[in-house]
């Protein structure tokens, strides 16, 4: 087991720091410092590490994961010589995002950290760094550069303060007529995606960041499908994406079906979600969850709410259609018909379709389209070099 140095008391506090970051009680670690802190001051020697396993507040294997992070965070690495790594902000089951500061400049911003070394997460981190490097959008999360620093592939991205969608409405914190706005701004991101041949594949509230001056941009672009990739990285049958805002023929694993409506169901499913306060096909387990997306319609909105308004229910019924054919052709049609609401109290298409309680093969999207951000040359050619790599 690789020790932390004894003559570093600032890698013992840096160990600390990861520990809490990490859902070790603060008050515990804490604690164990004081308790080394006092030993040492007998003249014997005291890590903090060893009291921390002692006192059964990790165990070895998280040990050695706290222990690998700190010397990566107190490391001259290129990546650590530019930048400060302040805290986790981000946790996911392929990746980790910390906050962190240019040291000669003091600016924020966030790196993504791959946390899963196998091929597949690997190309597809490479993927999203892809997507990432092609667009420039407001509403969409910038990348800065890519690569690999040690044995940890990343990704600089631009750093939002604020909250997620689903930390605002979970709060409460937004009227619906201002929800239904950003969520047009985040239709208009989408399609800018769409437009560069990016499929988003995982759109729900968690994954929309909202700026203190009430910006939306689309985030986490780790799931994208590229139009012009030849590289299949999920198998045909395979289920991914978030199971509230699936939509058929991601449930089903229809790969060659999954387009820019696969999006635009996800978009009707957070318009549901802003409307009624939950998602639209919501079950005690995951197979029931499916069988309510393939099977059943949601429950009209207006059922649930008598004043939501006629027009918004429209436009999220008929975005969750179950057959591709009947939703919103595009993201930028969708987010007509909430702009279109939000000034005339009506709706651009006409004749929204009702989602059939029968299952139906949703349309093939034309050109496959989901994400990006910057789309900087030093991001692209990042792209370029971890995939081949």
């Amino acid at each position: 087991m690789e020790e932390l140095p004894a003559s570093a008391p600032s890698q013992e506090d840096l160990l600390a720091r990861v520990a809490i970051e990490r859902g070790v009680p603060e008050e515990n670690v804490r604690a164990c410092q004081a308790e080394a802190l006092a030993i040492r001051r007998t003249g014997k020697t005291a890590r903090l590490e060893q009291l921390l396993l002692r006192g059964r507040m990790i165990d070895t294997g998280l040990l050695a994961d706290l222990l690998g992070e700190v010397k990566w965070r107190s490391s001259s690495s290129p990546l650590m010589t530019r930048y400060e790594v302040e805290t986790r902000i981000g946790e996911g089951a392929a990746a980790v995002v910390y906050r962190a500061r240019e040291r000669a400049t003091g600016s924020p911003v966030a790196i993504k950290v791959l946390r899963k070394a196998d091929e597949v997460h690997r190309k597809r981190f490479a993927r999203e760094a892809s997507a990432l490097a092609r667009i420039a959008h407001p509403n969409v999360l910038a990348g800065i550069d890519g690569g690999v620093d040690g044995d940890r592939m990343y990704l600089l991205l631009e750093y939002v303060e604020g909250d997620t969608l689903d930390g605002l409405l979970a709060a409460k914190r937004l009227e619906r007529r201002t929800a239904v706005a950003l969520l047009a701004k985040v239709a208009r991101g989408v399609q800018a995606a769409h437009e560069k041949g990016i499929v988003h594949r995982d759109l729900k509230p968690a994954n929309i960041l909202v700026t203190p001056d009430g910006t939306p941009k689309v985030a986490d672009f780790g799931l994208v499908r590229l139009v012009d990739s030849s590289t299949a990285l999920t198998a045909p049958g395979s289920c991914l994406g978030s199971p509230t805002h699936m939509a058929p023929e991601q449930v089903k694993g229809e790969l060659d079906r999954i387009g820019p409506v696969t999006d635009v169901y996800a978009l009707g499913a957070i318009l549901y979600h802003i409307l009624t306060g939950r998602p639209p096909c919501l079950a005690p387990t995951l197979a029931q969850t499916f069988n309510a997306i393939l099977e059943r319609p949601p429950e009209a909105p207006r059922r649930i709410d008598p004043d939501i308004p006629g027009p918004l229910q429209d436009i999220a019924l008929r975005a969750l259609a179950k057959d591709g054919d009947e939703r919103h052709p595009s993201a930028a049609a969708f987010a007509l018909d909430l702009e279109t609401f939000l000034v005339r109290g009506t709706v651009a298409s006409p004749q929204p379709a009702s989602p059939s309680p029968q299952p139906a093969a949703a349309g093939r999207g034309r050109a496959l389209v989901v994400a990006g951000a910057c789309a900087a040359l030093v991001l692209a050619a990042a792209a370029a070099w971890l995939l081949l790599h």
